[in-house]
C-alpha cells in the first residue's frame, strides 16, 4: 500500500490522528494541507487519507478549497477522518459530498473521532485536562480499531445524526453556531485582541498559526491573509493575552480554558 495522508490542524487533534494513521500504514507520507503545494497525484498512490476538524457543523475553508483543487486518481481508495470537540458534533457530510462530486470522485471510508474541545465561545469552554486525557486516549484506540478496515480498503462510512435531513439545513443556518455564521466570521482576524500588558512576545502564537497569518514586531499583528478561525493563537498563549471579540462585540473569551494537543509538541518559549 502506498498512502498519502493530508491533514489540517489548529491545536493538534487532527494532526495527532493523522500521525497515528500514518504510523499504522506502510509506505505512507504525511502532508500538512496548510503548508504543502496542491498535489497532482499519479496512479502510484493508491490510498489517500484526509484528516481535519469539524468547524461550525461544516469543514474548514482551507480543506474545502483543497478538495476542490486536488487531483485524486480515479482508482484511489480515499478515506476521511474528521475530529470533533463534542460527541454530538457533525455536519461535514454535506460539503464533503459536494466537493467530491464536483471532482467526479468519492470517498469510501468516513469516521468522526471525538477529542478534547478547543472551542471557548459563548456557553462553551475548552476541555479540562481530565476530559482531554480521557477523550484523546479513546481516540487513539479508535484509530487502532479502524486501521484494519483502511488497510483492507473496506467501504464503511459512519456519520452523525447531524449529517442527515433536516439537520444540515438547521445547523447551516443556526445564527450563532451554524456554518452560515462561520462564513461571516471566517477570515475576521481583526476580532482578535492582545492585552499588551500580558503579552511577553514569546512567539508561540506566530509559530502555532498553521497558515502563517501572524507577525510579531513591537506588537502581535494578524496579516488578514488566510485566517481559518482555528483558534491556535488563543489556545497556545501562555499568558492568555489573546482574546476574541466577535463582530457584534458579544463574545469574550477572557478566563476560558485553553486547549493544546501535545502531539504538536512544545512551542519555543523565546527565540
Amino acid at each position: 500500500m502506498s498512502a498519502t495522508i493530508y491533514y489540517f490542524s489548529g491545536t493538534g487533534n487532527s494532526y495527532m490522528i493523522a500521525k497515528k494513521v500514518c504510523e499504522g500504514l506502510e509506505n505512507s507520507a504525511l502532508i500538512n494541507i496548510a503548508k504543502g503545494q496542491i498535489p497532482n497525484h499519479d496512479n502510484a498512490c493508491d490510498t489517500i487519507g484526509i484528516v481535519f476538524p469539524v468547524y461550525y457543523f461544516g469543514i474548514p475553508i482551507i480543506v474545502e478549497k483543497f478538495l476542490l483543487q486536488t487531483n485524486i486518481p480515479e482508482n484511489a481508495y480515499v478515506f476521511v477522518i474528521v475530529t470533533r470537540g463534542e460527541p454530538m458534533a457533525g455536519g461535514a457530510k454535506r460539503q464533503l459530498d459536494t466537493a467530491f462530486n464536483a471532482r467526479g470522485r468519492t470517498y469510501r471510508f468516513f469516521r468522526y473521532v471525538t477529542m478534547g474541545n478547543n472551542y471557548p465561545f459563548y456557553i462553551f469552554n475548552g476541555s479540562t485536562e481530565k476530559v482531554k486525557g480521557q477523550r484523546n486516549k479513546k481516540a487513539e484506540k479508535k484509530v487502532r480499531d479502524f486501521l484494519a478496515d483502511i488497510k483492507a480498503k473496506k467501504q464503511s462510512r459512519i456519520f452523525s445524526i447531524l449529517d442527515y435531513p433536516p439537520f444540515p439545513t438547521i445547523t447551516y443556518n443556526f445564527p450563532t453556531y451554524g456554518y452560515k455564521h462561520f462564513l461571516q466570521v471566517y477570515n475576521q482576524d481583526t476580532c482578535f485582541e492582545v492585552d499588551e500588558t500580558l503579552c511577553n512576545k514569546c512567539l508561540k502564537c506566530k509559530y502555532s498559526c498553521p497558515t502563517d497569518n501572524i507577525e510579531i514586531t513591537s506588537k502581535v499583528k494578524w496579516k488578514h491573509a488566510n485566517c481559518q478561525m482555528c483558534l491556535a493563537c488563543y489556545n497556545c498563549c501562555p499568558k492568555n493575552a489573546i482574546q476574541y471579540i466577535d463582530t457584534n462585540n458579544n463574545v469574550d473569551t477572557n478566563g476560558k480554558r485553553q486547549y493544546w494537543n501535545m502531539a504538536l509538541g512544545e512551542l519555543p518559549e523565546e527565540l
